[in-house]
Protein backbone atom coordinates (compact mmCIF):
# COMPACT_ATOMS: atom_id res chain seq x y z
CA UNK A 1 0.00 0.00 0.00
CA UNK A 2 2.01 2.85 -1.54
CA UNK A 3 -0.86 5.57 -2.31
CA UNK A 4 -2.01 6.95 1.36
CA UNK A 5 -4.93 9.38 1.60
CA UNK A 6 -4.91 11.86 4.98
CA UNK A 7 -8.78 12.51 5.60
CA UNK A 8 -9.10 15.44 7.24
CA UNK A 9 -7.53 15.84 11.22
CA UNK A 10 -5.71 18.73 13.00
CA UNK A 11 -2.04 19.91 13.29
CA UNK A 12 -0.19 16.43 14.37
CA UNK A 13 -1.66 15.30 10.67
CA UNK A 14 0.60 17.67 9.02
CA UNK A 15 3.29 15.55 10.55
CA UNK A 16 2.04 12.39 9.61
CA UNK A 17 1.83 12.92 6.40
CA UNK A 18 4.98 14.72 5.76
CA UNK A 19 6.79 11.84 7.68
CA UNK A 20 4.80 9.42 5.46
CA UNK A 21 5.88 11.43 2.49
CA UNK A 22 9.76 11.04 3.68
CA UNK A 23 9.62 7.28 3.89
CA UNK A 24 8.56 7.00 0.62
CA UNK A 25 4.69 6.76 0.35
CA UNK A 26 2.49 8.45 -2.54
CA UNK A 27 0.74 11.09 -0.03
CA UNK A 28 -2.69 12.80 -0.96
CA UNK A 29 -4.81 14.85 1.32
CA UNK A 30 -8.04 16.09 1.32
CA UNK A 31 -9.81 18.86 4.40
CA UNK A 32 -6.15 20.88 4.21
CA UNK A 33 -5.53 24.25 2.86
CA UNK A 34 -2.54 24.24 0.59
CA UNK A 35 0.78 25.72 2.61
CA UNK A 36 4.26 25.29 3.54
CA UNK A 37 3.85 23.11 6.25
CA UNK A 38 3.13 20.48 3.92
CA UNK A 39 6.31 18.41 2.32
CA UNK A 40 6.21 19.32 -1.64
CA UNK A 41 5.49 15.66 -2.83
CA UNK A 42 2.06 15.78 -1.02
CA UNK A 43 -1.18 16.07 -3.65
CA UNK A 44 -4.09 18.16 -2.54
CA UNK A 45 -7.43 16.84 -3.59
CA UNK A 46 -10.88 18.93 -3.13
CA UNK A 47 -12.75 15.80 -4.75
CA UNK A 48 -13.46 13.19 -2.11
CA UNK A 49 -14.52 10.50 -5.01
CA UNK A 50 -11.35 11.38 -7.12
CA UNK A 51 -9.28 11.26 -3.73
CA UNK A 52 -10.56 7.92 -2.72
CA UNK A 53 -10.08 6.70 -6.04
CA UNK A 54 -5.82 7.30 -6.27
CA UNK A 55 -5.39 5.75 -2.74
CA UNK A 56 -4.27 2.17 -1.50
CA UNK A 57 -5.58 3.29 2.31
CA UNK A 58 -7.34 5.92 4.04
CA UNK A 59 -6.30 7.71 7.36
CA UNK A 60 -8.69 9.08 9.01
CA UNK A 61 -8.04 11.75 12.06
CA UNK A 62 -7.66 11.39 15.95
CA UNK A 63 -10.86 11.34 16.77
CA UNK A 64 -12.06 10.44 13.62
CA UNK A 65 -15.59 12.16 14.03
CA UNK A 66 -16.86 14.53 17.28
CA UNK A 67 -20.59 14.39 16.18
CA UNK A 68 -21.06 11.03 14.70
CA UNK A 69 -21.90 12.73 11.06
CA UNK A 70 -18.55 13.92 9.72
CA UNK A 71 -14.91 13.21 9.93
CA UNK A 72 -13.25 15.97 12.18
CA UNK A 73 -11.31 17.95 10.08
CA UNK A 74 -10.60 21.54 11.55
CA UNK A 75 -8.88 23.17 8.32
CA UNK A 76 -11.25 21.90 6.04
CA UNK A 77 -13.45 24.29 4.48
CA UNK A 78 -16.53 21.79 3.35
CA UNK A 79 -17.60 19.41 5.79
CA UNK A 80 -16.48 15.86 5.13
CA UNK A 81 -19.32 13.02 5.45
CA UNK A 82 -19.03 10.04 7.46
CA UNK A 83 -20.97 8.01 5.24
CA UNK A 84 -19.77 9.59 2.19
CA UNK A 85 -15.86 8.49 2.58
CA UNK A 86 -17.17 4.85 3.80
CA UNK A 87 -19.34 4.36 0.68
CA UNK A 88 -16.87 5.37 -1.54
CA UNK A 89 -13.83 3.21 0.43
CA UNK A 90 -15.01 0.16 -1.24
CA UNK A 91 -12.17 -2.62 -0.32
CA UNK A 92 -9.72 0.26 1.34
CA UNK A 93 -9.24 0.22 4.86
CA UNK A 94 -10.06 3.05 6.98
CA UNK A 95 -7.02 4.02 9.88
CA UNK A 96 -8.96 5.72 12.49
CA UNK A 97 -8.77 6.79 16.11
CA UNK A 98 -11.35 6.44 18.55
CA UNK A 99 -13.65 4.78 16.71
CA UNK A 100 -17.30 5.53 18.33
CA UNK A 101 -19.77 2.67 18.10
CA UNK A 102 -22.18 4.60 15.61
CA UNK A 103 -18.95 5.06 13.08
CA UNK A 104 -18.06 1.54 13.39
CA UNK A 105 -22.23 0.45 12.38
CA UNK A 106 -21.59 3.10 9.52
CA UNK A 107 -18.87 0.96 8.71
CA UNK A 108 -20.44 -2.41 8.89
CA UNK A 109 -23.14 -0.82 6.85
CA UNK A 110 -20.84 -0.09 3.55
CA UNK A 111 -18.97 -3.57 4.23
CA UNK A 112 -15.62 -1.61 5.07
CA UNK A 113 -12.39 -2.55 7.09
CA UNK A 114 -11.72 -0.33 9.87
CA UNK A 115 -8.21 -0.58 11.99
CA UNK A 116 -8.15 1.89 15.15
CA UNK A 117 -4.82 2.38 15.81
CA UNK A 118 -5.50 4.31 18.81
CA UNK A 119 -6.32 0.81 19.94
CA UNK A 120 -2.40 0.30 19.75
CA UNK A 121 -0.40 0.08 23.16
CA UNK A 122 2.61 1.68 21.84
CA UNK A 123 0.45 4.66 20.93
CA UNK A 124 -1.88 5.23 24.03
CA UNK A 125 1.37 4.91 25.87
CA UNK A 126 3.37 7.56 24.24
CA UNK A 127 0.15 9.08 24.10
CA UNK A 128 0.34 9.83 27.62
CA UNK A 129 3.59 12.47 27.51
CA UNK A 130 2.13 15.05 25.81
CA UNK A 131 -1.12 15.24 27.67
CA UNK A 132 0.49 14.90 30.94
CA UNK A 133 3.51 18.20 29.51
CA UNK A 134 0.01 19.99 28.91
CA UNK A 135 -1.86 19.26 31.94
CA UNK A 136 0.88 20.09 33.60
CA UNK A 137 1.52 23.76 31.82
CA UNK A 138 -2.12 24.61 32.35
CA UNK A 139 -1.53 23.97 36.10
CA UNK A 140 1.13 26.31 35.73
CA UNK A 141 -0.37 29.27 33.75
CA UNK A 142 -3.62 28.90 35.99
CA UNK A 143 -2.76 29.19 39.35
CA UNK A 144 -0.90 31.72 41.97
CA UNK A 145 1.09 28.79 43.70
CA UNK A 146 4.39 26.42 43.04
CA UNK A 147 3.46 22.39 41.99
CA UNK A 148 6.16 21.48 44.26
CA UNK A 149 4.29 21.41 47.70
CA UNK A 150 0.95 21.70 46.21
CA UNK A 151 -1.37 19.51 47.17
CA UNK A 152 -2.45 17.49 43.74
CA UNK A 153 -5.32 15.14 43.36
CA UNK A 154 -5.45 12.65 40.21
CA UNK A 155 -8.14 10.57 39.68
CA UNK A 156 -7.93 7.56 38.32
CA UNK A 157 -4.89 5.38 38.18
CA UNK A 158 -5.39 4.13 34.07
CA UNK A 159 -1.99 4.94 31.59
CA UNK A 160 -2.48 9.23 32.06
CA UNK A 161 -3.26 8.71 35.73
CA UNK A 162 -0.03 6.78 36.54
CA UNK A 163 2.27 8.81 34.52
CA UNK A 164 0.82 12.37 35.18
CA UNK A 165 1.30 11.19 38.92
CA UNK A 166 5.21 10.44 38.51
CA UNK A 167 5.61 14.23 37.03
CA UNK A 168 3.91 16.10 39.80
CA UNK A 169 5.74 13.89 42.50
CA UNK A 170 9.03 14.96 40.79
CA UNK A 171 8.16 18.87 40.74
CA UNK A 172 7.72 18.10 44.82
CA UNK A 173 3.63 18.00 44.63
CA UNK A 174 2.17 16.26 47.49
CA UNK A 175 0.41 13.66 45.07
CA UNK A 176 -2.79 11.33 46.21
CA UNK A 177 -4.13 9.27 43.88
CA UNK A 178 -8.41 8.42 43.28
CA UNK A 179 -8.70 4.65 42.53
CA UNK A 180 -11.26 1.62 43.05
CA UNK A 181 -9.77 -1.66 42.43
CA UNK A 182 -7.37 -2.86 45.50
CA UNK A 183 -4.65 -3.74 43.00
CA UNK A 184 -4.35 0.12 41.91
CA UNK A 185 -4.86 1.15 45.89
CA UNK A 186 -1.83 -0.89 45.99
CA UNK A 187 0.14 0.21 43.55
CA UNK A 188 -0.45 3.96 44.28
CA UNK A 189 0.87 2.66 48.02
CA UNK A 190 3.81 1.31 46.87
CA UNK A 191 4.65 4.53 44.43
CA UNK A 192 4.61 6.34 47.41
CA UNK A 193 1.56 8.43 46.55
CA UNK A 194 -1.24 9.18 49.20
CA UNK A 195 -3.90 6.47 48.44
CA UNK A 196 -7.39 7.73 48.05
CA UNK A 197 -10.62 5.05 47.53
CA UNK A 198 -13.60 6.21 45.97
CA UNK A 199 -15.68 5.86 48.78
CA UNK A 200 -13.40 7.93 51.14
CA UNK A 201 -12.92 10.72 48.44
CA UNK A 202 -16.09 13.32 50.10
CA UNK A 203 -13.99 12.86 53.38
CA UNK A 204 -10.69 14.40 51.27
CA UNK A 205 -11.97 16.69 48.73
CA UNK A 206 -11.43 20.48 50.70
CA UNK A 207 -7.94 19.48 51.39
CA UNK A 208 -6.91 19.77 47.76
CA UNK A 209 -5.49 22.62 45.73
CA UNK A 210 -5.68 20.77 42.32
CA UNK A 211 -7.48 18.26 41.06
CA UNK A 212 -6.74 16.59 37.74
CA UNK A 213 -9.47 14.06 36.66
CA UNK A 214 -8.90 11.05 34.29
CA UNK A 215 -11.88 9.27 34.26
CA UNK A 216 -14.82 9.31 31.27
CA UNK A 217 -17.44 9.53 34.19
CA UNK A 218 -18.80 12.36 36.19
CA UNK A 219 -17.74 11.78 39.76
CA UNK A 220 -17.54 15.08 40.50
CA UNK A 221 -20.89 15.40 40.98
CA UNK A 222 -22.72 18.82 42.62
CA UNK A 223 -22.93 16.78 45.82
CA UNK A 224 -18.75 17.08 45.35
CA UNK A 225 -17.98 19.99 43.83
CA UNK A 226 -20.03 21.83 46.86
CA UNK A 227 -16.64 19.98 49.16
CA UNK A 228 -13.95 21.62 47.20
CA UNK A 229 -12.40 24.23 48.65
CA UNK A 230 -12.76 27.63 46.24
CA UNK A 231 -9.60 28.27 45.41
CA UNK A 232 -8.78 24.87 43.92
CA UNK A 233 -8.53 24.30 40.24
CA UNK A 234 -10.09 21.17 38.45
CA UNK A 235 -8.55 20.51 34.94
CA UNK A 236 -10.42 17.23 33.32
CA UNK A 237 -8.20 15.31 31.21
CA UNK A 238 -11.09 12.72 29.97
CA UNK A 239 -13.12 12.66 27.20
CA UNK A 240 -16.75 13.09 27.15
CA UNK A 241 -18.74 13.00 29.70
CA UNK A 242 -16.04 14.25 31.11
CA UNK A 243 -15.50 14.13 35.16
CA UNK A 244 -17.27 16.50 36.62
CA UNK A 245 -20.94 18.15 36.06
CA UNK A 246 -20.24 20.91 33.68
CA UNK A 247 -22.96 23.01 33.79
CA UNK A 248 -22.84 23.22 37.85
CA UNK A 249 -19.18 24.71 37.55
CA UNK A 250 -20.37 27.14 35.28
CA UNK A 251 -23.26 28.18 37.34
CA UNK A 252 -21.13 28.25 40.90
CA UNK A 253 -17.94 29.97 39.25
CA UNK A 254 -16.20 27.17 40.25
CA UNK A 255 -12.61 27.24 38.41
CA UNK A 256 -13.06 24.02 35.53
CA UNK A 257 -10.54 23.94 32.72
CA UNK A 258 -11.99 21.51 29.70
CA UNK A 259 -8.48 19.75 28.62
CA UNK A 260 -9.10 16.87 26.38
CA UNK A 261 -7.00 16.36 23.04
CA UNK A 262 -3.51 17.97 24.59
CA UNK A 263 -1.70 15.77 22.26
CA UNK A 264 -2.98 17.80 19.35
CA UNK A 265 -2.68 21.37 21.34
CA UNK A 266 0.63 20.90 23.38
CA UNK A 267 2.26 18.51 21.00
CA UNK A 268 1.60 18.12 17.70
CA UNK A 269 4.65 17.05 16.06
CA UNK A 270 5.39 14.17 18.41
CA UNK A 271 1.85 12.63 18.77
CA UNK A 272 1.81 12.68 14.86
CA UNK A 273 5.05 11.37 14.91
CA UNK A 274 3.81 8.40 16.95
CA UNK A 275 0.52 8.40 15.02
CA UNK A 276 2.59 7.64 12.04
CA UNK A 277 4.95 5.63 13.21
CA UNK A 278 2.01 2.80 14.92
CA UNK A 279 0.23 3.09 11.01
CA UNK A 280 3.13 2.17 9.32
CA UNK A 281 3.49 -0.53 11.64
CA UNK A 282 -0.15 -1.69 10.68
CA UNK A 283 0.65 -0.78 7.15
CA UNK A 284 4.35 -3.45 7.22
Amino acid sequence: MKNILILGGDMRFITVANLLAGDGYNVSVLGFKKSASFDGRISFFTNLPEAVERCDAIVAPLPVTKDNITVYAPFSINEIYIDDVLSYAGERPVFCGMATGEFIKSAEKFDVRLIDYFKSEYLTVLNCVPTTEGAISIAIENTPFTLFGSKTLVMGFGRVGRHLSKTLAAFGADVSVEARKESDLAWICALGYNKLPLSKLDEHLNEFDIIFNTVPKILLTPDRLRLINKECVIIDLASYPYGADVNFCRENKIKYILASSLPGKFAPQFAGKIIKETICSMLS
